[in-house]
């Protein structure tokens, strides 16, 4: 009798090879607790799944990375700084229904990305910004996306100009809620709830 186990985890595939001393002989296999697969969203590229603020960050600096996919909530109150989260190059973000918590000036900035998407994501932002293009940022994607901020939910600074915004599914909210300062900004608006409470 042979046993041992194995740690299988999701999206590797696994071979295993048993060499037995006498050929024919009846090999039966006993499987027990196998927890349910967790499907997480594939995205083309290097999808990575991320756990905790520590992760996220590696992933988010991390060049070889198109695609981060959050597996709980993120609480970013731990951070001394004014900006919760940068992004600076282009990136998805699918919160796969789990929330970003932020109490920064800014939740999160765009800085100079080409293409970034936030998706299936809710986003707890108290401070005076949740999503925040800087820096040249011209393509962002907010779709499915629950988001609120003490001011302005999405701003496009005017160190963004030429930004295209695409908002579509989603819930936002702040006093200013949609705020555009970049020169010649695009923001296309499709389904969905924006409420500006100024």
């Amino acid at each position: 009798e042979i046993s041992t186990e194995a740690n299988i985890e999701a999206g590797k595939a696994y071979n295993f090879v048993l060499a037995l001393a006498e050929p024919g002989e009846k090999i039966e296999f006993d499987v027990e607790d196998v927890t349910e697969w967790d499907e997480y969203p594939v995205y083309e590229g290097k999808t990575v799944n991320v756990d905790g603020v520590a992760a996220l960050d590696a992933a988010i600096q991390n060049p070889d990375v198109t695609a981060v996919v959050l597996t709980e909530d993120i609480n970013l109150a731990t951070r001394a700084t004014t900006i919760g989260l940068t992004i600076a190059r282009d990136l998805i973000l699918d919160g796969n229904g789990h929330k970003i918590v932020s109490s920064h000036d800014r939740a999160i900035n765009v800085s100079g990305a080409e293409n970034v998407t936030f998706k299936n994501l809710v986003i707890e932002a108290t401070g005076e910004r949740a999503i925040n293009l800087i820096q040249g940022a011209k393509k962002v994607t907010i779709e499915d996306v629950t988001a609120a901020s003490a001011n302005y939910t999405v701003n496009v600074a005017a160190s963004a100009p030429d930004a295209n915004i695409t908002i579509s599914n989603s819930r936002l909210t702040g006093l200013n809620t949609v705020n555009i300062a970049g020169a010649n900004a695009v923001v296309t608006i499709n389904d969905s709830t924006i409420i500006c409470n100024d």
